[in-house]
């Protein structure tokens, strides 16, 4: 498989590369593994950690040298398979990389010496005149498995390129290894980091996180997968707060100062790792070195995994981490070939009795002491801590892919010649890829399908761990709590967050026992409460509220002081829940240094929530402190804004903005824009829409409506009565004294205005809002009109009589009442003008605009206006009943119906400003109107007509003509001069009159002259006509 290749080389590269391969020796001995075969499969592994300032460092990856071994297992069961390529042998050539790729691509130029290794020995001649021959023979390789780092596997790939050697890495997820037009021969049995991306992205949203920040290790791993999951993030509306990035040579400082600028935006407590193991590593010691106030919550990729070597010493740190890792599955048998392994039976692994003394913490040397000298019966076993890495299923399938891709190959291109043929060793090794190793199909030993597609790339499976705290125990131990295959399957409910109970402010001095100097426990709590307080994604400070939704402190970081006397009793602080403790921080008393350094220790948004509930529940014992792990943390630049509120974005960011409420009136046109509903119209409690107000008007079953209504029932019953008393009692003196013709329109009248409060309680319409309008003033006009009429003949018949005896026009009962008709028809004329000029109709009227309230179309002063004309009737009623009101006791109506006026005037008086200052609740309004009109009709009703009841029902005997024109005035005039006989003459007239008009008829009447007291002597009748 190398025919052709120096064709492909281009020419300006090939003497440069010549002299490179020259000039570097080769990878043999103590850096290699060598085994011979019919075919050679070339390694890359990383059995070296990098090195500080040198490519190489003296300390080995656990996890290179697992796969280098995993190699070397899969290559012996292949060889001894009967079935996969028979007589056929598969020899490696393995080198180590040293986790550098620089270094890396040094030791594979190692693999492409067989192609030049054809040397003219023309020009030499050996002593014995034999033929040279060069020392080292190099073999080609088939192909190369590895590397394991991103950036190695770049770097070689392309030098692979060049001589057309395929290359399968078991690790390397970079996306950029997916262009073929850039690394035309290389494959993985590992999916791409797009895929590990879209999970990290997945957990971010899982957890509702929208505010991050990001760590990457400088290189392609780094940079490839980062890049992947900023463009998702991007996508899904996740902010980026801070993106740093570790360069190859990051020192302690370095990894400092990426946990300082972490710190910078304090409400993104989730940080995402793409970076490789030993990075990870110096994160998490820069974080335990700094003593965070408050934990982060690192998500990490693969590189971190589920490695127990990167961990240890900083498991307090790495509590709660979330890592992924490529779903493998436990290779049995290479746990039995790993324990069958000792530093005397692995000879062929040159580094093999450095891994054993190292993992076992012994010395093989033969002049070691008894005490550190390894015991002969140790063995790689479980039971003594080994575990097996994650991608050596992945190495194993790699090595298998290869065997399979030969297979085929053998079979097509040496047909039943099993052994390895000439054209198979000249076969291009560029269509060796195409043709064979991406068509490549089968189940490898842990039972998973192994197969590629056209870009080469293995099948994304992985499995998500939890770094977590055995509450028992107390050990750490990674947890698989989920999985990712193309979709997120997992509960975030089953992750164990770090709560930052490990991590204390720095020692203080102790206080006096015997004191009386109180400490006091100070305990934050973080932002991120459930208001509408936003905070500043630079500075963390809180921005001026625009609501206060809740009870609980808004500003982002509050401090709960408790002070804890010196007292306190075992007892009491065992009652105290570890989590509130451990971010407690003890203030330094009076007689500490105030030059100490004391940190108090803050807690998550979510804990800080429920800190508040469990400071009140330490007698009770009642908190749990597993709900505080269980809770997901809050990571986001702003809270969600509650219902009803928009964000106001600040410029440049899309996860940072400010919340404002929009009007009770608004609805949420989108998450940025509130919009009016509109009158007659309100927005649904989750504010997205808005549905149309109920109408209101006065309702019979409003209890604002009942009392109108049993004062107009009673009043109409009460008319009624009295209606039908006259009726029955219609020829009797008192109904013909009080003006029959005029009561009974005075009693239709008060009638009339009972009624009006059911017109005036219907529900609007047009008939009922015209019927309004009418009935309102027509009852006015009939009660007032008829008083008006009535005080008025008595005050003209008074008046005339004290002037002559000559009898006043239009007092007879039939011109009263076209006078009282002419009176009421200037209402009705009114009216019927003020219906055509303003149409009766409805309309809604929106006192505010949470009310929709169905009315009449009438304004306020229009009503009050067409009150004026019985307003002036009411007023000139007041005034002749002030003139009339010293009319002789036999006519005291006058008496009565001066007060009924009086009463009036004061009802309306009071009525108008009850009726415009209760605009704003159309139901008072309307009651104080239906009120006022039953008032005035009962005032009437009552005062005029409640002695002549009276008397009919109670004292019929006195209902007859002789007292009715009897008066105890006339039994004090005098006798004896001229001027008082005629003024008793003139009074006699009047009585006479009044008696005559009031009757009705042109009877005659006996005249009872009034005597002295004790005079009863009577008096002859008068006989003229009245």
């Amino acid at each position: 498989m190398q025919s052709g290749w120096l064709r492909t080389v281009p020419s300006p590269l090939l003497l440069p590369l010549l002299l490179v391969l020259l000039l570097v020796p080769p990878a043999l001995g103590q850096h290699s593994v060598l085994l011979d075969g019919d075919l050679v499969l070339g390694g890359l592994f990383p059995v070296h950690e990098k090195g500080d300032g040198t490519p190489c460092s003296a300390k080995l990856y656990n996890r290179g040298l697992q796969r280098l071994e995993a190699m070397l297992f899969a290559v012996d069961r292949i060889n001894s398979d009967r079935r996969l390529l028979p007589h056929t042998t598969i020899g490696v050539n393995i080198l180590d990389t040293c986790s550098t790729d620089t270094y890396a691509l040094n030791q594979s130029l190692a693999f492409i010496k067989a192609p030049l290794d054809v040397m003219d020995t023309v020009a030499f001649e050996c002593a014995d005149r034999s033929t040279p021959r060069p020392k080292y023979r190099f073999k080609s390789v088939s192909g190369v498995v590895g590397g394991s780092y991103s950036t190695i596997s770049i770097n070689v790939a392309n030098l692979f390129r060049l001589f057309r050697i395929p290359q399968i890495s078991p690790a390397s997820t970079a996306q950029a290894l997916s262009d073929k037009t850039r690394y035309e021969f290389f494959a993985r049995t590992v999916p791409p980091d797009t895929f590990q991306a879209t999970a990290l992205v997945d957990m971010v949203q899982l957890f509702n996180w929208s505010y991050v920040s990001t760590i990457a290790s400088d290189g392609y791993y780094g940079h490839s997968g980062m890049d992947a999951f900023h463009r998702q993030a991007a996508e899904r509306n996740i902010c980026i707060a801070v993106a740093e990035k570790v360069p190859r040579d990051a020192t302690a400082k370095t990894f400092e100062n990426i946990i300082m600028n972490l710190q910078k935006k304090p409400m993104a407590r989730g940080v995402i790792l793409f970076v490789r193991a030993e990075d990870a590593r110096g994160v998490l010691e820069a974080a335990q070195r700094l003593r965070l106030r408050e934990p982060f919550h690192w998500i990490a990729s693969d590189g971190w995994g589920k490695q127990e070597s990167l961990v240890q010493g900083v498991e307090e740190v790495a509590e709660g981490a979330i890592t992924v890792e490529l779903t493998s599955r436990r290779v049995a048998a290479f746990d039995r070939y790993m324990a069958e392994l000792t530093p005397d039976t692995n000879r062929r692994n040159p580094w093999f009795r450095d891994y054993w003394q190292a993992f076992f913490g012994c010395s093989l040397a033969p002049d070691a002491a008894e005490d550190t000298a390894c015991d002969p019966a140790l063995r790689l076993r479980p039971e003594t801590g080994f575990v097996q890495e994650s991608k050596v299923q992945f190495v194993i399938d790699a090595v298998y892919a290869f065997a399979h891709a030969l297979e085929a190959l053998q079979l097509n291109v040496c047909g039943v010649n099993l052994a390895v043929c000439q054209e198979m060793r000249k076969y291009d090794g560029g269509d060796f890829y195409k043709k064979y190793i991406l068509n490549v199909s089968f189940t490898d030993m842990a039972g998973s399908k192994v197969m590629f597609d056209e870009r080469g790339d293995g099948m994304a499976r992985y499995t998500i761990f939890n770094y977590q705290r055995d509450p028992v125990t107390g050990l750490h131990q990674y947890k698989v709590i989920g999985q990712w295959e193309g979709e997120l399957n997992m509960s975030a409910d089953s992750v164990r967050w770090n709560r930052g109970i490990h991590l204390r402010g720095p020692t203080t001095t102790a206080p006096d026992p015997t004191s009386d100097v109180t400490t006091d426990l100070t305990i934050d709590l973080t932002s991120g409460l459930p208001s509408t307080t936003t905070l500043d994604p630079d500075t963390g400070q809180s921005n001026p509220p625009t609501d206060l939704t809740t009870d609980l402190p808004t500003t982002p970081t509050t401090e709960l002081t408790a002070d804890l006397t010196s007292d306190l009793t075992p007892n009491q602080t065992e009652n105290i829940p570890a989590d509130i403790l451990s971010n407690v921080t003890e203030l330094p008393s009076e007689t500490t240094d105030p030059s100490t350094d004391v940190q108090s220790v803050s807690m998550t948004s979510e804990a800080a929530v429920d800190v508040t509930s469990q400071v009140v529940e330490m007698d009770g014992d009642s908190a749990d402190p597993d709900d505080l792990v269980n809770r997901v943390p809050l990571s986001v630049c702003s809270l969600p804004c509650e219902v009803g509120e928009v964000k106001y974005m600040q410029q440049g960011d899309t996860c940072c903005w400010m919340c404002d409420k929009c009007e009770p009136f608004e609805f949420m046109k989108d998450e940025h824009t509130c919009e009016d509903c509109g009158h007659g119209r309100w927005p649904y409690p989750d504010k997205l829409s808005c549905y149309d107000l109920e109408v209101q008007y006065m309702k019979w079953s409003s209890p604002l409506a009942i009392g109108p209504i049993a004062i107009a029932v009673i009043g109409i019953l009460l008319t009624l009565l009295v209606i039908a008393l006259f009726l029955r009692h219609d020829d009797t003196p008192i109904v013909k004294a009080s003006g029959r013709e005029l009561s009974y329109m005075l009693l239709a009248g008060i009638l009339i205005c009972y009624l009006n409060t059911f017109l005036l309680l219907t529900k609007p319409s047009p008939a009922a809002c015209a019927l309004q309008r009418v009935g309102v003033g027509l009852g006015f006009a009939f009660i007032y009109s008829a008083l008006f009429t009535k005080t008025n003949r008595i005050s003209r018949i008074f008046d005339s009589a004290s002037r002559s005896a000559k009898r006043p026009s239009f007092i007879s009962p039939k011109s009263q009442i076209v006078i009282t008709t002419l009176l009421i028809s200037v209402q009705l004329l009114a009216t019927a003008v003020w219906l055509l000029v303003e149409l009766p109709g409805v309309r809604y009227d929106y006192p505010d605009r949470g009310q929709v309230i169905l009315k009449c179309r009438i304004k306020d002063s229009s009503f009050l206006v067409s009150l004026v004309y019985n307003m002036v009737l009411i007023v000139v009623c007041t005034v002749y009943a002030v003139k009339a009101r010293k009319v002789p006791e036999n006519f005291n109506e006058t008496k009565f119906i001066a007060f009924t006026m009086y009463t009036t005037c004061i009802i309306w008086l009071a009525f108008v400003p009850i009726y415009f200052g209760t605009g704003n609740s159309f139901e008072v309004q309307i009651t104080t109107l239906c009120v006022a009109i039953s008032l005035s009709a009962s005032v009437a009703l009552i005062c005029l007509y409640a002695p002549k009841v009276y008397i009919i029902v109670f004292h019929p005997e006195k209902n007859v003509r002789k007292l009715t024109m009897n008066s105890a005035t006339y039994r004090r005039v005098p006798s004896s001069s001229a001027a008082p006989s005629l003024n008793h003459t003139s009074a006699t007239t009047e009585v006479k009159l009044l008696a005559s008009s009031g009757a009705g008829s042109q009877a005659t009447a006996t005249s009872v002259v009034p005597q002295e007291d004790g005079d009863h002597r009577q008096r002859p009748n008068n006989t003229a006509p009245l």
